[in-house]
């Protein structure tokens, strides 16, 4: 059965800025991480999220859910322990938000095109080249796992209205 999950939001939680811990091959195959992929996915679903980290549910562990729609795949892509590398200097600055930070959006600039590495949730190990909105859903969620935020690289921050506010450290 799945269930709603509490989405951890900034700056009430230190947690969010922390590096998370790897997952092992064995831990990912247990029930209760199961049990976590599938309540994040629903809760990422159920909070119009496209993506979600396991530190935005309070867990400390490098594991996120990237939704099909931003992977543009058939089902929703399990990454364990992921890090990435840019492929060329390019980047473009585009609003980003987040399940963490709610209310507040940003103008943040990403790499267009990076090559990711990533343990899949049946425990394989996966490198692939991501461009674009993709590209720059995994560096979002892989920066949760490093305990940063896109108001932490944003270089211009406002709420929801619209309204500038200076950008957070």
């Amino acid at each position: 059965m799945k269930k709603q999950l509490s989405i951890v939001t900034h700056p009430k939680n230190h947690s969010l800025h922390e590096r998370c811990r790897d997952v092992s091959k064995e831990e990912l195959q247990t029930a209760e991480t199961k049990q976590l992929i599938r309540d994040m996915i629903h809760t990422m679903y159920k909070d119009d999220g496209i993506g979600i980290a396991a530190p935005q549910v309070g867990v400390t562990i490098r594991l996120a859910i990237i939704g099909k729609g931003a992977a543009g795949t058939r089902k929703d892509l399990v990454i364990c322990n992921p890090t990435y590398a840019p492929l060329n200097a390019d980047k473009t600055t585009e609003q980003e938000g987040c399940l963490s930070v709610p209310g507040v959006w940003g103008d943040t600039p990403r790499h267009t095109k990076i090559q990711v590495r990533y343990m899949a949730e049946d425990g394989t190990l996966h490198e692939e080249i991501a461009t674009d909105f993709f590209a720059r859903v995994l560096q979002h969620e892989i920066d949760h796992l490093d305990g940063v935020l896109f108001v932490d690289r944003a270089k211009k921050i406002w709420e929801a209205d619209r309204k500038p506010t200076y950008p957070m450290v």
